[in-house]
């Protein structure tokens, strides 16, 4: 077990998941929900949130072996649209954009029915796993040259994160005591400007290879 691997790949992804987000999306998706049902669609979230974020990840190396599209190309595209995502959260213009789409969901299930297609959509995707973290996730699992035991401690890394995220929701009653919507707020724009500085890595890295890639 490679701890040091385990522990960036984590880290990384735990961010990128922006968690406290989708924490806030999550309490106002569930304000009149019982606590049970609350609970039993966190789990839901994150039994979904590991299964998509570990099928995009082996699904990475198949796609651009399909397109023939070159890993750096699109590490230079998810980091611009990740980037975007950050800008969104330093702004505070995504739980804007977000409530509305919560409001139309939960109409589909009043007083807290059933609530197992919220964990997929909107819940897992695209809250959790958004566009840039769709990219970042193919291009980490599409990465040439990756060993058994890289792919492996990566995969744990990946779980890590998503059960993390997962465990937020689950006991989103406590942190909310704990933290308050304005916490909150605060913690989403340090997300973004974390998001904000792997966004541009991802484009640097990117660029980098593709220089060195073309040099004579």
């Amino acid at each position: 077990m490679d701890i040091p691997l385990l522990t960036e790949t984590a880290l990384k992804l735990f961010f990128m998941l922006t968690p406290f987000f989708v924490l806030s999306m999550f309490v106002t998706m569930t304000t009149e929900m019982e606590t049970s049902a609350r609970r039993g669609l966190a789990l839901r979230a994150t039994v979904s949130i590991n299964a998509v974020c570990l099928i995009l990840y082996f699904f990475g190396r198949p796609l651009f072996n399909i397109f023939a599209i070159t890993v750096d190309s699109f590490r230079i595209g998810a980091g611009i649209i990740l980037m975007l995502t950050a800008i969104e959260l330093v702004r505070g213009t995504a739980h804007a954009s977000s409530s509305k789409q919560i409001r139309s969901a939960t109409k589909k299930t009043p007083g807290g029915g059933d609530v197992g297609d919220l964990a997929v959509v909107p819940l897992t995707i695209p809250y959790v796993v958004g566009p840039g973290t769709i990219g970042m996730l193919l291009v980490l699992g599409g990465d040439a040259g990756i060993g058994l035991s890289i792919r492996l401690n990566t995969c744990a890394g990946i779980v890590l994160a998503s059960t993390a995220t997962g465990l937020m929701l689950y006991f989103s009653d406590g942190l909310m005591k704990r933290l308050g919507h304005r916490s909150l707020q605060i913690l989403s724009k340090i997300t973004g400007l974390v998001l904000a500085a792997l966004s541009a890595q991802s484009v640097m890295t990117g660029l980098l290879n593709i220089i060195s890639a073309h040099k004579p």
